[in-house]
């Protein structure tokens, strides 16, 4: 087979995960903004226990926050590399 061809195929293959990956993303984002009542009610308590929070006690709200943002920007940092790979793309030749 042509390596064109394959490498074509193979793109291809990639591009349509990638589409429904991305399709189920914005499914479960969709489901998410729309929420139900019982996430609703646990978002607005949240909410008031950080307002409350900053409005009594705000050393220990810069805190939290301070905390919270670290470790947002810990979990969201992009991946350390930890390995190598090498590739070589070998012609075919079908003459004898």
């Amino acid at each position: 087979m042509n390596p064109d061809l394959v490498f074509y195929l193979d793109c291809c293959w990639l591009i349509a995960v990638l589409t429904f990956v991305v399709s189920l993303y914005y499914i479960q984002r969709q489901k998410l903004m729309m929420g139900d009542a019982q996430t609703m009610t646990q978002a607005s308590q949240i909410w008031s226990m950080l307002d409350d929070m900053a409005e009594n006690n705000p050393s220990a709200y810069r805190k939290f926050i301070d905390k919270q943002l670290k470790e947002g920007k810990e979990m969201n940092a992009p991946p350390k590399p930890h390995m190598c790979v090498q590739t070589c793309i070998v012609s075919m030749s079908l003459t004898a």
